[in-house]
């Protein structure tokens, strides 16, 4: 009876499937903040084609509410910027975490396939260590066959 396969770097290998693990949930935390970022815009873009229709509809106004009107405007363009920098920017973490993913996958999948080598080795050294038994048992009992 042959010894059971044991894979020697099977701790390695948990430790690599923790970090792709660990890497798709930083993806997954960067492509939230990234849709969040996006939301955020959105709300913007929204807002300000609310009120410039609130604008174009009002016909009496002063010179201070104009003056208002073009501070919030740049505030908004202003806004809108830094909005469009932070999903750059998120854009960019989401790239960075994909390819991590992609990298501990890699890792993760080179060390499945030497298992899997070993493991198939390990099958063929048994059977033939096995049949090497039954050849031997084979050739004793023809030999007392023919006493």
């Amino acid at each position: 009876m042959t010894r059971p396969f044991r894979f020697k770097l099977d701790k390695v290998l948990e430790f690599r499937r923790q970090a792709e693990d660990q890497a798709k949930l930083a993806l997954s935390k960067a492509q939230a903040r990234l849709a969040a970022e996006r939301q955020a815009l959105d709300v913007l873009a929204r807002e300000r084609a609310e009120r410039e229709a609130a604008f174009a509809a009002r016909k009496d106004w002063q010179t201070a509410d104009l003056w208002l009107w073009e501070r919030w405007r740049e505030r908004l363009k202003l806004d809108t910027e830094r909005c469009q920098g932070r999903i750059r920017t998120c854009e960019t973490e989401v790239e960075r975490a994909r390819a991590e993913v992609v990298n501990r996958a890699k890792e993760r999948k080179l060390l499945e396939k030497l298992k899997e080598k070993q493991a198939v080795r390990h099958a063929r050294e048994a059977q033939a260590v096995e049949q090497k038994g039954y050849d031997e048992i084979s050739t004793i009992l023809f030999g007392y066959e023919n006493i």
